[in-house]
């Protein structure tokens, strides 16, 4: 990946994290018929996309094509240590990335809203370093 390739993709991976805090803000306040488990996979998606944009702007190559939140984490420690804050963050939101398969237990609103801070930390912290390492043009609505 070039530079220019690598800074675009890093945006449009952080763009893609703020769409899905939108979402999963989006399926708690829905009066008519909340959905907490979507709410929760869409925090799990936006942190996801978070810690791959900070890794976009630091590989050679595209992010690992997991859904470990803690992995990634781990792997972005590599390049900042101060990744090591999130850790627990992360590990945590993991497990939302099934939520929206059929079978899986209905999560609470307060499991969502929790879900949603943690994904919020998690994004906003990216986009804070991203932009003081590497000066991208993030707009950060959060």
């Amino acid at each position: 990946m070039t530079a220019c390739n690598k800074t675009d993709m890093a945006l449009e991976w952080l763009e893609g994290a703020q769409d899905d805090l939108h979402l999963a803000k989006l399926a708690i306040c829905n009066a008519e018929r909340p959905i907490f488990n979507l709410a929760c996979y869409h925090s799990q998606q936006a942190a996801e996309k978070a810690l791959k944009a900070f890794l976009t702007a630091h590989l050679t190559t595209p992010p690992p094509y997991i859904h470990d939140l803690r992995v990634l984490c781990e792997d972005c420690i590599k390049y900042d240590a101060s990744f090591a804050k999130i850790l627990k963050d992360c590990a945590e939101l993991t497990p939302y990335n099934g939520a929206r398969y059929p079978g899986t237990p209905r999560l609470s609103e307060t499991e969502a809203h929790i879900a949603l801070e943690k994904a919020t930390k998690i994004v906003n912290f990216c986009i804070n370093l991203l932009s003081s390492l590497h000066s991208l043009p993030i707009n950060n609505p959060n």
